[in-house]
């Protein structure tokens, strides 16, 4: 059995948190940030800034526990709250899989993954699933963004202030001013990441788009990934402390700029396989890792970004489903706030579209499971019992008849058969089912509406960023 994590542990970790950022620091690999520490106290040597445990405690203070991410159709307004789970895309992956074949993936493959997550119910957040790999790399970010603003409508994820400045068009033509204001109401109008290079790390590049989305009051992730035995310490505790160090010392600096504006705690630690040294995204070290840090970000009151569907296998299989279930069960456990990763797979190189529609799946099995049980006369059922001759059965009831849609979850993908069926029931056959249920949704889709002087004023901006074949004039179904 896992330790518990009472109070004393949480300290214990918080205190050797402090400690290492008190005695080693942090390196910030930008002149600006550090002039920021500078003008607020913090003592500097270079890139080094140390950290004492009041000027920590401090900025935790001004960090809201809630945020509204902002969806251009109200309906997709993603509230997030300490007690709430949200689920989402995953982001990254460079190749597309499908049963074990592999190809490189293309703003194609881009267009069919947002109009997928538009319709499903269980995606609350958009995220730039793959690397788009047909277009050139200057380019690739922003068709990206287009790409999200065009074909759907749930919040969005921002890669960038340039990719920001279109977001904000979309909604209207906000201005960045606004967005700070808003930010202050604990409102943001999309979710950035900002990514602590391990150990101990913020490069440059991190640290403006941190300073960046501090300044105009967007709500950011602060997500490194510390990988056991490779880029962080081989024991798990080790992990978990160097993560919270490379959390927190971002999330001080993002409240000297902006106070109060929201942070999310990124929980992205993992183990590693030791034979290869890659990352063992899917593995149960990565878990508990997850588990633990999560505990402690709930400790601080922090929101958390964490993950769901995560698995290193490269096909749709035993140990895609084992790990990715593993995942959504625990993200429901520890109540990681917005979790992200639905369709991934290989370990983050992977995406696939009959993933969406599987992890879809678990998210529904462990929302099921994790449920609030009604506790009543009528749920207890105890004159029903009482009532029913031995042997007798409930089939016909009343009682049965009121609860059997609502106190049982049917699966929308996986299948219940009998015997008889299993021949048809093939593994072969599943997979040709789910494929199906791919091309129905992406048959069904229809494209969002977009204001016609909105649509003119995004093609317009996106000419100082695109070429214009990479300009979709419309948005085609």
């Amino acid at each position: 059995m896992y330790m518990e994590l009472n109070q004393s542990v949480l300290t214990e970790i918080h205190n050797h948190t402090i400690d290492i950022l008190n005695r080693k620091g942090f390196r910030f690999n930008c002149p600006e940030a550090i002039k920021i520490f500078q003008k607020h106290g913090f003592k500097t040597s270079e890139e080094i800034v140390y950290f004492t445990g009041d000027q920590v405690e401090k900025a935790l203070s001004l960090v809201p526990s809630e945020v509204t991410v902002l969806a251009r159709d109200p309906r997709y307004n993603l509230k997030l709250e300490l007690d709430t789970v949200a689920f989402g895309l995953g982001r990254g992956a460079v190749f597309m899989l499908d049963e074990g074949d592999c190809r490189k993936a293309t703003m194609s493959d881009m267009i069919n993954i947002t109009k997928l997550a538009q319709q499903l119910p269980e995606v609350r957040h958009w995220q730039h699933l793959i690397y788009l790999n047909d277009i050139p790399a200057e380019y690739a970010s922003m068709c990206a963004n287009q790409i999200m603003i065009k074909y759907q409508t749930k919040p969005d994820n921002i890669t960038g202030l340039e990719e920001f400045k279109q977001v904000l068009l979309a909604f209207g033509g906000i201005t960045f001013d606004k967005a700070k204001e808003m930010s202050q109401k604990r409102i943001s109008y999309g979710l950035g990441s900002v990514n602590p290079l391990s150990p101990l790390t913020l490069t440059e590049p991190e640290c403006r788009t941190l300073l960046a989305y501090a300044e105009h009051g967007l709500a950011t992730q602060i997500t490194p990934m510390p990988l056991a035995g490779s880029t962080a310490p081989c024991t798990l505790m080790g992990v978990v402390i160097q993560q919270n160090c490379e959390v927190l010392a971002p999330l001080v600096l993002f409240q000297l700029i902006n106070p109060g504006c929201p942070v999310l705690y990124g929980n992205m630690g993992s183990g590693s396989d030791m034979r290869s040294m890659g990352g063992s995204f899917g593995s149960p070290e990565s878990r508990l890792i997850e588990h633990i840090a999560g505990k402690v970000a709930k400790n601080y009151g922090l929101l958390t970004r964490g993950g769901i569907g995560i698995t290193d296998s490269e096909y749709e299989g035993f140990q895609a489903g084992a790990e990715a279930m593993f995942q959504a069960l625990n993200a429901m456990d520890c109540q990681s706030n917005l979790a992200i990763g639905m369709g991934i797979m290989g370990g983050y190189m992977g995406a696939s579209l009959s993933k969406i529609i599987l992890d879809a799946e678990l998210v529904n099995y462990a929302r099921s499971f994790f449920r609030e049980i009604e506790l009543s006369n009528d749920s207890t059922a105890v004159d029903l019992i009482m009532n029913t001759p031995f042997g007798g059965n409930f089939v016909t009831s009343e009682h049965t008849v009121k609860y059997c849609r609502k106190e049982h979850y049917i699966p929308k993908v996986f299948n219940r058969t009998y015997p008889d069926q299993w021949k048809q029931g093939t593994h072969e056959e599943f997979m040709l089912a789910l494929k199906e249920k791919v091309a129905n949704a992406l048959e069904k889709y229809e494209p969002p509406e977009i204001d016609e002087a909105i649509l003119k004023e995004l093609n317009l901006s996106y000419r100082n960023h695109l070429p214009e074949n990479l300009i979709f004039k419309h948005v085609y179904s």
